[in-house]
């Protein structure tokens, strides 16, 4: 009777062994998935630094052309002031800076671009700037038909368009996880690319889209891509590194990530 208790008992140790091993590994199962996400959600945020720093960089270029006898302060204390009736580029200026300066000033935006459009309804970068708006304000629709406006007045927009209708669909698959939207933003880098195949931006979107469709050797192509565009484009890296990572190639994950540390660090 003694030796079945202690055999009882020297079973019960075993289940219990078993259950706290498969316990620690679903917590580091567990782990992995939020560091995972963890990193994604940097990822995003450094991807929405670049695009802010673009942003800030095109619209100081859009000055200068408008005006460049002007300071950055003088053209922001004339906002005040109404434009001409009939002047369709002050109102698109104002339009752009309402912009870029708040999202409380995006709606006055909006109402500019529309009277310049009204005034002058065959400039296309008034379509493309009023498409900004929209997208940055998450009106999908509404961006992507004036960037595709903006294409059909003037075919030098193409390329930017299609890769901002592009970032849209991409916006929008990261917020609601929906792969149709992945696809379209694939088809639309495509065609930006077409435009332009020197655009770095647009093969790295490409392949944050396929990577988001679990597509990891088309994403390893596009972000091999942008880096040989673009050798210092640190975020290419880790991401092509999470891509081979997923296909459990460890070395190369590993060099890549190196190579964004080292690039990271540097900045």
């Amino acid at each position: 009777m003694s030796e079945t208790n202690e055999h009882s008992t020297q079973i019960s140790k075993n289940i219990s062994i078993k259950i706290d091993v498969k316990d620690i590994l679903e917590l580091l199962s567990k782990y992995d998935e939020e560091k995972s996400e963890l990193v994604s959600q940097i990822e995003t945020l450094k991807n929405k630094i670049v695009e802010y720093e673009t942003q800030i960089s095109e619209l100081k270029q859009q000055i200068t052309e408008f005006n460049n006898q002007k300071s950055i302060e003088e053209l922001i204390s004339e906002l005040a002031n109404e434009p001409e009736p009939n002047d369709h580029k002050a109102y698109n200026y104002r339009g752009l800076i309402c912009y870029h300066l708040d999202k409380k000033t995006r709606k006055q935006a909006i109402r500019d671009f529309d009277r310049a459009i009204e005034l002058n309804p065959n400039d296309a970068s008034y379509y493309y700037n009023r498409g900004l708006v929209y997208k940055r304000s998450w009106y999908d629709k509404k961006a992507i038909d004036n960037f595709y406006k903006a294409i059909e007045l003037d075919q030098s927009f193409a390329a930017n368009a299609h890769k901002e209708c592009g970032d849209v669909h991409l916006q929008r698959g990261s917020y609601e996880g929906t792969q149709s939207q992945y696809e379209k933003a694939v088809q639309e880098y495509d065609k930006a690319i077409e435009f332009n195949p020197n655009d770095y931006e647009s093969y790295y979107n490409r392949g944050r889209a396929h990577k988001d469709l679990r597509q990891y050797k088309c994403a390893i192509q596009d972000y091999t891509k942008s880096i040989e565009l673009n050798p210092n484009y640190a975020v290419a890296y880790y991401n092509r590194g999470e891509c081979y990572k997923s296909l459990d190639e460890m070395e190369k994950a590993q060099a890549d990530f190196e190579k964004f540390k080292e690039l990271d660090d540097n900045k």
